[in-house]
This record gives C-alpha cells, sequence and structure tokens, in this order.
C-alpha cells in the first residue's frame, strides 16, 4: 500500500487528465478504471491515512461484477460475507420485510476493500504519485 500513497507535502505540481477528490471505494475505482483506459489521475485524499474505521458497506451485483472484473474476486472472498437472505425487523422485533437472493449478489465487509484496491492499484502500474493523502490543509481557490 505505501507504494503508491504519499503525503501531499510529498507532491510536486504536476498536470494530470483527471483528478478525483476522495480515496474511498468509489475514488479508488474510478482511478483504476481510467488509468486502464489511458488517462493520468491523481486522487486526493483528505484522511493521513487509509485504514479500517470500523464500519461495513453493502454492494450491488453490478458492483460485486465490476471488482471481479477488476482482479479483486479472491480479496473480497477472503473479506466478504455472501449475503443471501436480509431481514428487516421493526423496533418491536417484528419481521417487516424478508428476502432472499442467490448467491454472491451482495457482499457486506469493512473499510478493508480501500486497502485491497490500493494493492491491485500498485499491481497496475499506476505512478506511484497517483494518490496523495493529507490534503485537506490546501484550499483550492478561482485566481
Amino acid at each position: 500500500m505505501t507504494g503508491i500513497l504519499m503525503s501531499d507535502t510529498e507532491s510536486k505540481s504536476e498536470i494530470v487528465d483527471v483528478l478525483i477528490a476522495g480515496a474511498g471505494i468509489d475514488g479508488l475505482i474510478a482511478a483504476l478504471c481510467l488509468h486502464r483506459a489511458g488517462f493520468s489521475v491523481r486522487v486526493n485524499e483528505r484522511l493521513a491515512m487509509l485504514d479500517p474505521i470500523g464500519f461495513g458497506i453493502v454492494l450491488q451485483p453490478l458492483c460485486v461484477k465490476l471488482l471481479y472484473e477488476l482482479g479483486l474476486e479472491t480479496q473480497l472472498n477472503e473479506i466478504g460475507i455472501d449475503i443471501r437472505k436480509s431481514l428487516y425487523y421493526s423496533h418491536h422485533a417484528q419481521l417487516v420485510y424478508a428476502e432472499t437472493r442467490e448467491s454472491n449478489t451482495l457482499i457486506d465487509f469493512n473499510k478493508t476493500v480501500s486497502a485491497l484496491i490500493n494493492i491491485n492499484l500498485s499491481s497496475n502500474h499506476i505512478s506511484s504519485h497517483c494518490v496523495h493523502l493529507d490534503t485537506y490543509k490546501r484550499k483550492y481557490t478561482d485566481q
């Protein structure tokens, strides 16, 4: 992961085709897809480190399919939970709604996916200056 991440203080002026705000799952996937399409990409992240922050997210089937196509199937299967059934209860513990899905339609996992995307980014030869951390201090204004 450290191979592609850098502090904003280490960055140099550069011109890129696409600037992405945020190194969450969406920003990192966008960076990977754009890089594969031949664009130079810079991702600015306000946090100083990309660490798991203790919550999970549920990915819809098309997102899971995209991540598999990007080469992350093994990693997702290691850290994800295959959700086959969703049950929704009222605050009185009464079943409100139940839904059964096919296998591998949703995966629930921690922010660790960001680290996996970073590993995949580095294995796809994206520039070591692609993801800039700790960028919240800089102000961008029209002048």
